[in-house]
């Protein structure tokens, strides 16, 4: 009898070693090739799905570009070609960014410090790769909303006792082996069925809980980078706390990988409750520090952001440091539709306004597509300090459009009321910058003419 137990002793050991050596070569491989990737990165554009339901994570609608004009100047496109960030963390960083027309003379230190730097900045970029494929809608409304605590409290004790059932059964086993065997299997099949109900309570969201783990890998693994980025990095160390908690109490989720290692870990996390106990403990923690670990999570966001603009301006041909003015005049040389650049049939316009204006042309011959070089090129501008062109001189000002007016069916708006509250927002927040195309063509020829002859009069004071 206690040969069997020693043979099952060393079967179970060669099963555990066999599975963290696997494991051993499939991370290796898996580093090789994320270097190469991030490698890469600085010669040829990664081509990735983006999910904007996911990637707008951050906005809260206080931003200075609101939706009508994102929407006008189709900053969506523009925001898909632009884009080189490693991870969605920094996707979710820079949709806000230029939202924000906050751009400030450290960014371009930060972006120069990171041009000069690539290997550096490479290795950064690698363990977003890794760490930071933080894909799950769950996940953003766990940082948003925390999770409901009060399902899985009152398991806690039938979690610890079963977690040490299986080895009460090696005792059981040296006086009835059978009694031992039957008791073992009773633990185990009520085991599986106490983590599906878990899994149920938490609504699927254990690989969730992994990613606020990975945020704390991925900023211990930053923090060895000598790089400065302007003191983003540094800033990573006021976390250390929720940190250590973090790793202390939530330990490390397993996320299964479609390999045979899979299988071993289901058999053993059947025995022990290795998922269950780490799901008690992290619900409780979350909801104690949601708060740090939404700061923990922009910070980490600013720097994958960072990375990411430095690789885009990195790769722009045509591109400009924009000049700041506080007079009311609009330089441009050769300045190009971005998303046409990007497309590779843009056409460069150069202009000197000094006043309003009044744009006319025949159909198709390219007004609304200036509109929009205009438009998005100022967000680019007071977002990131750079245009598509070789000069462009600005005011400072907040960005209103009223371009693509669309009415809706389902709110009961017609076309003429979705364009009069469009151009009702500009004349309730004065000094702004106006870009109105066709306006009112919702209307008669009559009241169109007459409405847009003293709303144009009123903005361009």
């Amino acid at each position: 009898m206690e040969q069997e137990f020693l043979m099952l002793l060393i079967l179970i050991s060669g099963i555990i070693l066999a599975m963290y050596l696997y494991n051993f070569y499939q991370s290796q491989t898996y580093d090789k090739a994320l270097n190469q990737i991030a490698k890469d990165s600085w010669n040829k554009k990664r081509e990735i799905k983006r999910n904007f339901k996911t990637i707008n994570f951050l906005i809260d609608n206080k931003e200075k570009v609101d939706s009508i004009s994102w929407n006008d100047l189709e900053m969506d496109k523009f925001f898909s070609y632009f884009d080189r960030s490693f991870s969605i963390l920094g996707r979710q960083a820079l949709y806000k960014k230029l939202h924000e027309l906050n751009y400030n003379q450290e960014e371009k230190n930060i972006r120069d410090e990171i041009i000069n730097n690539k290997d550096k900045a490479s290795k950064l970029g690698k363990l977003f790769l890794k760490y930071g494929r933080l894909d799950r809608e769950d996940f953003f409304d766990l940082l948003k909303n925390g999770t409901d605590a009060s399902k899985i409290l009152p398991l806690k004790i039938p979690i610890y006792l079963l977690s040490i059932g299986p080895l009460m059964s090696i005792p059981i086993f040296f006086i009835n082996k059978g009694f031992a065997i039957m008791f073992l299997f009773a633990i185990v099949l009520t085991n599986i069925f106490l983590n599906m109900k878990i899994e149920d309570l938490v609504a699927g969201k254990t690989k969730s809980f992994s990613y606020i783990r990975n945020l704390v890998s991925l900023r211990e693994q930053i923090l060895k980078s000598d790089l400065k980025m302007g003191g983003l990095i540094e800033n990573l160390k006021k976390y250390e706390q929720v940190s250590k908690q973090i790793k202390s109490k939530m330990g490390k989720f397993y996320v299964k990988t479609g390999s045979d290692s899979d299988i071993a870990y289901i058999i053993l996390n059947s025995l022990f409750l290795f998922q269950a106990r780490l799901l008690y403990k992290t619900t409780k923690l979350i909801n104690e520090k949601i708060n740090e670990i939404n700061e923990l999570y922009k910070s980490l966001a600013k720097i994958d952001m960072e990375l990411g603009i430095a690789i885009a301006y990195e790769d722009l041909k045509d591109k400009c440091i924009v000049e700041f003015t506080d007079k009311y005049e609009f330089i441009g040389e050769k300045i190009h539709n971005p998303i046409l650049y990007y497309r590779g049939n843009s056409v460069a316009n150069s202009f000197d306004f000094k006043e309003s204006i009044l744009l006319t042309g025949s159909n198709a011959s390219g007004k609304s597509t200036f509109l929009r070089t205009f438009g998005i090129n100022l967000i680019l501008a007071m977002s990131l300090g750079f245009a598509f062109g070789e000069k462009f001189t600005l005011p400072k000002k907040n960005i209103y459009s009223a371009i693509d007016i669309k009415d809706s069916i389902e709110s009961g708006k017609s076309y003429f009321m979705a364009e009069t509250s469009a151009i009702k927002r500009m004349i309730d927040n004065e000094d702004g910058i106006y870009i109105l195309d066709e306006i009112f063509k919702g209307t008669n020829t009559i009241d169109r003419i007459s409405a847009a002859l003293f709303t144009l009069k009123y903005l361009s004071k």
